[in-house]
């Protein structure tokens, strides 16, 4: 059996491709949310951002790093106040 190689089992063009870094750098936003680092997920979301604004895995990382931040607010500060929303 041959093994075809990665260009030819890509499922989209390599010009669409997203750059190594800027997949870095959106992996990496979504394992600081995932550790509760909700500022360094957002920073690296932005940045994702500012590397491609096309890129919409990066404003899908953003939606969820606040998404989290949120989650985690209601449900495991609530008891200690450790977490304020503040109203208009």
């Amino acid at each position: 059996m041959q093994f075809r190689t990665v260009s030819q089992c890509a499922s989209v063009p390599t010009w669409l491709a997203p750059s190594p870094l800027l997949q870095v750098v959106c992996n990496r936003a979504a394992a600081a949310a995932k550790l509760g680092r909700h500022e360094d997920a957002l920073a690296d979301a932005e940045h994702a951002i500012q590397l491609d604004a096309s890129y919409a895995k990066a404003y899908v990382r953003r939606a969820q790093v606040g998404r989290r931040a949120v989650w985690e607010c209601e449900h495991l500060h609530v008891e200690t106040g450790g977490c304020q929303r503040q109203r208009s």
